[in-house]
């Protein structure tokens, strides 16, 4: 990590060089994987880092403009092969630093960054400036586009499951057996745990979770009443993750609430330092 500068705004294409670093510097730890393409055919990339048998899926740049977490997963990727050497050999670390590619890169660099001219011009007839951009390459919202009890459809043309983003990381459920998720945003510091389609047993140990994650990050409990926000429609990653296979899922948001967007470079830093340790709570019992 002596090679990062803190710093620095990271481009799509430095997460991905830095990605096929890792790889290829910790090849007996770390492959590098596609998982899918996006609307404008970039990469969504997967780090699979370690050897063990108890497999935990994290998830960052989920929406586009919060572009602190995906170079600081790639740090933690980096962390554990440094000094967690031992504990990979039990645990898998599933790392996909940007599950939103053309989202990030329109916050970054702007909707010039989309090269198909017709989702171009649909993303910017939503007249939202591009350093606030929080959707895919085709003006959706990944995190309202999972098919779970919570999905509301608000447009006539919302299809649940329909973007490749989505596809991508549902496809990864499924084909990779695990014993958690993490899904990280930005802002606010706060954990989200509660899930009100799922059992009181369930929301038991998810609140267990949520603590020990307290106590990692300092980072505050959402009330369970806030799971959802009025007029939201749902549709998340951790509720897709949750009814599918009844195993804990955990919304991490980095960064002070405050904090504006663009958000500045500085916070990755302390991000890191934050959060770096976060995947491992699902090994509490292991």
């Amino acid at each position: 990590m002596e090679n990062v500068n803190w710093d620095q705004l990271f481009y799509y294409e430095d997460l991905v060089a830095y990605a096929k670093y890792l790889a290829c510097h910790y090849s007996d730890l770390v492959q590098y994987e596609s998982i899918g393409r996006s609307w404008d055919n970039r990469d969504i990339f997967l780090l699979k880092v370690g050897k063990g048998r108890d497999n935990v899926i994290v998830t960052g740049g989920v929406h586009g403009r919060e572009s602190v977490n995906p170079m600081v997963l790639l740090c933690m990727a980096e962390y554990y092969c440094e000094e967690f050497r031992p504990c990979l050999d039990l645990v898998s670390v599933y790392v996909v630093p940007v599950l939103n590619p053309d989202g990030y890169a329109i916050a970054i660099q702007g909707f010039d960054s989309i090269k198909c001219e017709k989702n171009r011009r649909m993303c910017e007839l939503k007249h939202i400036p591009y350093y606030l951009w929080k959707y895919n390459g085709r003006a959706v919202d990944i995190n309202r586009n999972f098919p779970c009890v919570s999905w509301k459809k608000k447009d006539v043309n919302d299809v649940a499951g329909s973007e490749p983003e989505t596809i991508a990381l549902m496809e990864l459920f499924q084909n990779v057996s695990s014993i958690g998720y993490i899904d990280y945003h930005s802002r606010g510091k706060q954990i989200y745990y509660h899930r009100k389609s799922m059992s009181e047993d369930y929301n038991r140990d998810q609140f267990g979770y949520a603590c020990l994650l307290n106590a990692m990050t300092d980072y505050e409990l959402v009330p369970p009443k806030r799971e959802i926000e009025e007029n939201d429609s749902g549709g998340n990653t951790v509720h897709y993750y949750s009814e599918q296979f009844c195993l804990p899922a955990i919304t991490i948001e980095t960064v002070d609430e405050l904090a504006c967007f663009p958000l500045s470079p500085h916070y990755q830093r302390e991000t890191y330092e934050e959060i770096k340790l976060t995947p491992f709570v699902f090994c509490k019992d292991r």
